[in-house]
């Protein structure tokens, strides 16, 4: 298992440690009257931005993992994240990614092929999601 992932997509680098799920609150005033009331709304996640790296042994299988990603956008399922080997509580929806590179390299060693060929940078937004068990 890689030390980054999310859902089936491992990575050698991902920026983080990604955010979990806070407590959000409503602050409640009324005209004419002293003090405020907080009211607690739950358990509530945020759209977070991380960005991936990893190596592939062509172009193309970089271009065809790229698809993949793009298929991943609000798919039926929430992913499971690993970041830097743990594994993260909650799992995240993916809600977009967006390409930064893809490209062939030459002479590239080490990573998570043999021998890599090319190399594929994204740029996730990630909104942690609480599963309610019915």
């Amino acid at each position: 298992m890689a030390d980054y992932s999310i859902g089936p997509f491992e990575f050698l680098t991902m920026t983080g440690p990604p955010p979990g799920l806070r407590q959000e609150a409503q602050v409640e005033t009324r005209p004419g009257v002293d003090g405020a009331a907080l009211w607690q709304l739950g358990l509530r996640g945020r759209p977070f931005v991380c960005e991936t790296f990893r190596d592939f042994e062509t172009l193309s299988d970089a271009r065809v993992a790229w698809k993949e990603y793009e298929a991943a956008v609000f798919a039926t399922e929430p992913a499971d994240l690993v970041w830097d080997g743990d594994a993260e509580f909650f799992p995240y929806v993916i809600m977009d990614v967006q390409p930064i590179t893809c490209r062939a390299i030459m002479g590239g060693i080490g990573g998570l092929t043999d021998s890599p060929g090319a190399i594929l940078a994204a740029r996730w937004t990630l909104l942690p999601w609480l599963l309610i068990n019915d």
